[in-house]
């Protein structure tokens, strides 16, 4: 018994090993384009709020119902970054 458990640990360190030198750098960079993509949209739907004038009123209040739950995270996000 002790063995087997012994094997599944060494390869399953191995599998972190190889999944970090390939596609941890890959999967952060994703992450971090994501989550500016997503800045850049709430700041487009809550531009006018800010006084940035933006022309989509139609499409931001059709936008508004489903990103008002995001709010404080996004308040949250932005304040945390240290490029302020």
């Amino acid at each position: 018994m002790p063995l087997i458990n012994l094997d599944q640990g060494i390869l399953k360190s191995i599998k972190n090993f190889i999944y970090g030198i390939f596609h941890h750098n890959i999967y952060r960079d994703t992450l971090k384009l994501a989550s500016q993509y997503d800045d850049l949209m709430l700041l487009i739907v809550y531009g006018e709020m800010l006084g940035f004038p933006t022309f989509s009123n139609i499409f931001t209040l059709r936008l508004l119902p489903h990103i008002i739950p995001d709010i404080e995270r996004w308040k949250a996000r932005i304040l945390r970054r240290d490029v302020i």
